[in-house]
């Protein structure tokens, strides 16, 4: 989302326009230990789940698919990821102990890909912050709990503030 998305032709930023041109984004180094062969577990029967804004209020509801499991440090991780239908992309939002510290307090966003086949690739070298992350008019969701990490992901983007 920091790069900015296409809606039809147009180049959509998070980023208020009177903070565009002194932009300076931070990133962790490159760290391939955080790139998974991960498993696609899709659930038989979609969940609709409503979650809290960070604003305490209720969300528009988020369709959840499936979950990512993959191995890290002999542990097995399992976290759930969603169908935007707004972006028609697959994403997980996770916590980590970065979260607050280095990165953005309500955690990142990471996209799930090949959604259709039995494996994807995890890359948290891609992972990037909430659009709220930049400007505080837009209400992102507070990331569900059983997507919390006990360990760091330092990986991609820092906070932008």
């Amino acid at each position: 989302m920091s790069e900015g998305i296409m809606i039809g032709d147009m180049l959509w930023s998070p980023v208020p326009e009177n903070e565009c041109k002194n932009l300076k984004l931070n990133f962790f180094p490159i760290n391939t230990d955080f790139k998974f062969k991960a498993k696609i577990n899709l659930l038989e029967k979609k969940e609709e789940r409503i979650l809290k804004r960070l604003d305490g209020e209720p969300t528009d509801p988020f369709l959840v698919i499936g979950n990512v499991e993959f191995k890290y440090k002999e542990e097995i991780i399992k976290l759930s990821f969603i169908y935007d239908k707004q972006m028609d992309k697959y994403y997980l939002a996770f916590r980590d102990s970065t979260s607050g510290k280095d990165t953005y307090p309500n955690g990142r966003l990471i996209e799930v890909e090949n959604i259709e086949q039995e494996t994807t690739m995890l890359d948290f070298n891609k992972a990037f912050n909430f659009a709220c992350a930049y400007n505080e008019t837009l209400f992102c969701p507070v990331t569900p709990q059983e997507n919390w990490l006990s360990f760091a992901i330092e990986a991609r983007e820092k906070k932008y503030h």
